[in-house]
């Protein structure tokens, strides 16, 4: 899990209020998504299955992460500071309502990752299987989630990349 605070509402904010949204987040699923493409015009949006909470446990340890969040929000200490609850509201306070609100609610966390993994779509050198001169570095290479936020095992894998291309003698 990852618990993750920001200052700004993510979800409508009609009264314009200054807005500070915390939500937790699975960074390693039981069960994955998958994209397909729908067409073989580039200008088609892909098919794009998220499948969240495609897996009951995926949905416990959620609904476990987000009860010990809103202890957090909802304490004594915070309530100097947490003027108000906008989403999923005080009154979500049983089981079936958190997991009602998290199935509702649920959003990219806007960090995807392996649609063209090493290892399926690409070779040991980052080419694209099947195709001659175009190679994938970036987060949709990455094969498996790392148990940690994206932004730095994109980094780590951009550097083992750079330094395996950096020795090839031709590309």
């Amino acid at each position: 899990m990852l618990y993750q605070y920001g200052s700004a509402a993510f979800g409508p904010n009609p009264d314009n209020k200054n807005v500070v949204t915390a939500f937790a987040a699975l960074v390693q699923l039981e069960v994955s998504g998958s994209i397909r493409l729908s067409s073989s015009d580039y200008r088609v949006n892909p098919l794009i299955e998220s499948n969240y909470y495609g897996s009951p446990n995926d949905l416990a340890v959620e609904l476990y992460a987000y009860k010990r969040l809103l202890s957090i929000l909802r304490s004594d200490a915070l309530k100097p500071v947490v003027l108000s609850e906008v989403f999923p509201g005080t009154n979500v306070t049983s089981d079936a309502d958190i997991k009602a609100a998290l199935t509702q609610g649920a959003q990219s966390f806007h960090h995807p990752l392996g649609s063209v993994a090493l290892g399926k779509v690409l070779d040991s050198s980052f080419r694209v299987k099947g195709l001659e001169g175009i190679r994938v570095v970036d987060s949709s290479a990455i094969p498996v989630p790392p148990t940690c936020h994206l932004q730095s095992s994109v980094y780590a894998f951009a550097e083992l990349a750079a330094k395996m291309l950096k020795g090839e003698k031709s590309y």
